[in-house]
């Protein structure tokens, strides 16, 4: 983007970005950097919103009796923009009406720099497993998940 002076009258530049991300930006006056340019900038997205955030991934409806599950959560602000990951505390917790018995660990860890990843191991079948899905303590707008756990494959060293 190039703007033009007109004489001594300040110069105004106003521009829309599409997401959050660094930007460098560059002022020169005739060829040469004004003091202070090139500079780096970081966008950051606005606070998140909960009601924005996507939660994507086959664990997010069916799972295995014993076998890892997972599924992804992208965080967004109000206007859409994706977050970079850390800004913001995604939790996921067993809802009220499911037994916190019926999974053996839950863990949420950064994935890629918007998206964060839940894996869970369900330890028995259900026809609904619930699942709260939250973003700074809010209930993201698919939660609670409603997850279909299957008993898991049969083994020799797991049967009598």
């Amino acid at each position: 983007m190039v703007i033009r002076a007109r004489g001594s009258a300040p110069s105004e530049l106003t521009h829309s970005v599409r997401g959050a991300t660094p930007y460098r930006v560059m002022v020169t006056m005739d060829g040469e950097h004004l003091e202070g340019s090139p500079c780096d900038i970081n966008m950051r997205g606005a606070k998140a919103c909960p009601d924005r955030c996507v939660t994507y991934g086959e664990g997010t409806s069916f799972a295995h009796v014993g076998q890892e599950a997972l599924f992804f959560i992208c965080v967004c602000d109000q206007f859409g923009n994706l977050r970079m990951s850390g800004e913001d505390e995604v939790g996921v917790v067993p809802s009220a009406s499911s037994f916190k018995a019926s999974i053996q660990t839950i863990g949420v860890s950064s994935y890629a720099p918007v998206i964060y990843q839940c894996r869970y191991v369900p330890t028995k079948s259900s026809d609904a497993l619930m699942l709260d899905v939250l973003c700074n303590g809010v209930p993201v707008p698919t939660s609670p998940l409603s997850i279909r756990v299957v008993p898991g494959a049969i083994s020799a060293e797991h049967t009598t």
